[in-house]
This record gives structure tokens, C-alpha cells and sequence, in this order.
């Protein structure tokens, strides 16, 4: 099963670099990362546990969605256009919703605090190690977030709108309440990846609202950030 799924990734990764052309697409990158991932998981020792059929398509299933919502998002929305607007200024989003996001997130915010605290607190024992087990579910309690995990997803989404949407005279009071909740929910998944995936993307897409195609001083510094949060969350884990 294994030769299978690194024979399936290595042509869905063929079909999404001559679809999109591109060697640094996602729907390339992520099944050829996965083939490869694979690759040295079959020939190299490593002692780690043994993949199960139902993992195996699972990571199948997920690279096969993946490249169908690319191509479903491109049929409906011109990434060009995207981009010409994001640098151009223009409007993009629909305000509604957009403004629904924001109360979402806003109203799921405390709630989502409050049950992570009893989480931990029908765990026990150290704070940090507490805080990790209620974030991965290794440790199960009668005690759930429910539809508030979703809270998560929702101010991640408003952030990026607002960053993209933000100009230099435009006030700045939903980005640092966007900004606190979402490092305050980044801290509580007690995550390295939690905090790239608000830095990358600002990254990106500072560089497109300014014209800049290569990194600046700024940019470095966001980068050095990065590193900075992701070796102070290891610290605590550890």
C-alpha cells in the first residue's frame, strides 16, 4: 500500500506541475512533499510507527481535495485579478461578510478561552503540558469547545481580510484586536506552526500590497520574529 500511495503522489504531482505550470505550486508542492516524505519513511531506519492503510488514504484523499478546491477556487475567482486588486487598493470583499467574520471571531473569542481553561483544568498538573494535551486531544475530558473550535478558523480568515484591507490612514482598531485574539489563540494551541501561519502570510502579503518582490528589512524582521516565537513555544514545550 505504501509503493501505491508514493506511486499516486508522484503522478498527482506531475498533473499539478503541468496544470499549473509552475514548480512552486501548492497543488505540486504538496503531493511531491508527501512522495518524497514517503520515500524516506520506505528506504531509510527511522524506528517510527507503522503507517496503517487507513492513514495512507487518508494523506491520498488529501492531496486528490486539495488540488480539486485549488481548481474549484480558480473557476471562480481570477488570481490575477486578486492580485491587481490587493495592489491597486480596490474593494475585494464583500463587506457583510467580512463584518460577520469579525463579530464571529469577537463573540467566540472568550468563550473559547474560558473552555480551554477548564480544559486544562480537568487535566491537571503542569500548566503548558495541560494546555498541549486539550489542543491535540491526547488527553480526553468531558469538556469540548464544540462549534467555538471554529472560532479559531474564523479570526484567522478576518485578520487576513483586514491586513489585506488595511491603508496607511485607515484606522487600526479591528487589526490590533484581530491581532491580540489571534496571538492569544496561537499561544493557546502552545504551536510553532500556529504563529508561521500568521506571519508567512502577512509576509506575502506585504510584499504584494508594496509592489516588492524581495525581501527588506522589515521582512527580515518578521522572519527573525518568527524564529524568536517558534524557539520560545519549543522552550515551553519542552
Amino acid at each position: 500500500m505504501l509503493i501505491l500511495t508514493i506511486t499516486v503522489l508522484f503522478f498527482l504531482a506531475i498533473y499539478g506541475c503541468l496544470s499549473s505550470k509552475s514548480l512552486i505550486s501548492p497543488e505540486f508542492i504538496s503531493p511531491f512533499s508527501w512522495c518524497i516524505i514517503l520515500i524516506f519513511y520506505k528506504i531509510l531506519p527511522h524506528g517510527l510507527y507503522y503507517l496503517s492503510e487507513k492513514t495512507l488514504y487518508i494523506i491520498i484523499l488529501w492531496n486528490i481535495f486539495l488540488i480539486f478546491g485549488i481548481y474549484l477556487s480558480k473557476t471562480i475567482v481570477s488570481t490575477k485579478k486578486y492580485l491587481n486588486n490587493v495592489v491597486n487598493n480596490s474593494s475585494i470583499f464583500s463587506k457583510q461578510i467580512y463584518n460577520f467574520y469579525y463579530k464571529l471571531a469577537i463573540i467566540g473569542f472568550l468563550p473559547t478561552v474560558y473552555i480551554t481553561y477548564k480544559q486544562i483544568q480537568a487535566i491537571g498538573g503542569d500548566f503548558f503540558y495541560s494546555l498541549r494535551m486539550a489542543n491535540t486531544g491526547l488527553i480526553e475530558t468531558d469538556i469540548s469547545l464544540g462549534v467555538f473550535a471554529y472560532t479559531f478558523t474564523f479570526a484567522y480568515i478576518a485578520y487576513c481580510i483586514e491586513l489585506i484591507l488595511l491603508r496607511k490612514n485607515s484606522k487600526k482598531r479591528r487589526f490590533i484586536i484581530l491581532i491580540i485574539i489571534n496571538l492569544l489563540l496561537a499561544f493557546i494551541t502552545v504551536s510553532k506552526s500556529a504563529f508561521l501561519f500568521l506571519i508567512i502570510p502577512s509576509i506575502i502579503i506585504f510584499l504584494i500590497k508594496n509592489h516588492r518582490l524581495t525581501p527588506n528589512l522589515k521582512v527580515v524582521k518578521y522572519v527573525l520574529l518568527a524564529f524568536l516565537l517558534m524557539a520560545g513555544i519549543q522552550s515551553i514545550r519542552d
